[in-house]
């Protein structure tokens, strides 16, 4: 875990797939980038569950990152019927795609999006508004120690990050 730091121009919530995506062509177009994780860095992708996706669905992020590729891909999927477990519960696949290993593609979009450039605070929670107008945001770690943050672009949902103060 790293402390993050007093202002950044872009905070990301979250190191997942679409957190890493957007951090990565902000922290190459060299704006200072925090990534906010909850988890510990090495558990990033340790996820069961948004493993398939379909060919199409890669589509629009392919110019920003590698679309996966080797162990990153447990199966090959081809279109028809995906069923569950049960037997009878099935998801129809139009388009060919692929099954991911969350955590060898998660890991893999995490360094890349590091080695742009973006910083990432592991073990830390985005806890709401410190001060909206200033788009101050409040950092909780998991010791349980809490900071500010500065972001010039930050964007809290309301009705999942209430203001601290009640703002």
């Amino acid at each position: 875990m790293r402390r993050a730091p007093d202002s950044v121009d872009i905070a990301i919530i979250g190191a997942g797939p679409a957190g890493c995506s957007a951090a990565l062509p902000a922290a190459r177009a060299g704006l200072r980038v925090l990534i906010i994780e909850r988890e510990k860095a090495a558990d990033v992708g340790r996820k069961v569950c948004g493993n398939a996706v379909g060919v199409e669905g890669l589509a629009p992020v392919a110019h920003q990152v590698t679309p996966p590729g080797g162990a990153e891909v447990a199966a090959r999927l081809e279109s028809g019927t995906f069923y569950m477990r049960d037997g009878k519960t099935g998801v129809r696949l139009p388009a060919p795609g692929v099954v991911l290993n969350r955590l060898v593609f998660g890991q893999r979009l995490l360094a890349d999006a590091v080695s742009a450039g973006a910083n990432l605070v592991d073990s830390c929670s985005c806890i709401g508004w410190s001060d909206r107008e200033t788009t101050r945001i409040r950092l909780r770690f998991n010791d349980g120690s809490e900071s500010d943050l500065a972001a010039r672009i930050a964007r809290l949902p309301e009705q999942r990050w209430p203001s601290p103060t009640g703002r």
